[in-house]
């Protein structure tokens, strides 16, 4: 039997080991390679949508915020000028005989007047919220919408909301941590948003004169 010599058997060794090297090198390359081409094509077509962006550069929308915004601006002159009524009753008030009737009267419409006044803002408070979450929910609607004709229109299988920014305003921090930890996006590619696709579809559907459904005629 022939035995193994010394510088045969090191020179074997060394031949194994650059083999072992050569196939680990391979397959780490490989892996790297396919790791790469899985981050850079998104899975299905999937795509993303900026919802915020959506809003702001929403022609309608923005045009329904701005005439609310003009009817919450009239609605505070009027609670001025009943606060400026008020004002006056109470310096009418000052030079008044604290014991005479008309002291009485005029501090009893006082009370009336400021009664009224606490009620009408609240109100005007209760419509104006009541009416920018309407306006809230039309337009994320509208969005959702134009996100579902993009989507159809491109064969895509899935648009996705974009994640919110992380360097975005926050009025506090608890805030902060409760908006961050409920993101269910963390991140997206740039390459595959189509905000601007969306936005497109938005305007465009809302430029689109609205069909009025006439009434049935009585036979």
């Amino acid at each position: 039997m022939t035995q193994l010599q010394p510088s045969n058997f090191k020179w074997a060794l060394r031949s194994n080991m650059r083999n072992t090297f050569i196939i680990v090198l391979l397959i780490a390359l490989t892996g790297s390679l396919i790791a790469n081409r899985n981050a850079a094509e998104p899975q299905d077509m999937v795509r993303y949508v900026d919802f915020s962006r959506c809003m702001t550069e929403s022609d309608a929308h923005q045009s329904a915020v701005a005439n609310l915004a003009a009817s919450l601006s009239q609605i505070r002159q009027q609670l001025d000028q009943q606060a400026e009524i008020i004002q006056k009753k109470y310096s009418e008030l000052e030079i008044k005989d604290p014991s005479s009737e008309g002291y009485n009267i005029l501090r009893s419409q006082i009370k009336y007047a400021e009664e009224n006044l606490k009620f009408d803002g609240q109100m005007a408070q209760r419509r104006w919220a009541d009416q920018e979450n309407e306006l809230f929910a039309r337009i994320l609607v509208q969005i959702n919408q134009a996100c579902a004709a993009v989507g159809a229109r491109n064969g895509y299988s899935a648009l996705f909301a974009k994640e919110m920014g992380l360097d975005s305003q926050f009025p506090d921090v608890a805030t902060k941590v409760d908006m961050l930890s409920k993101r269910t996006l963390n991140w997206s590619n740039p390459a595959y948003d189509v905000t601007d696709q969306v936005i497109e579809a938005l305007n465009a559907s809302a430029a689109q004169p609205q069909q009025i459904e006439e009434p049935p005629q009585q036979q």
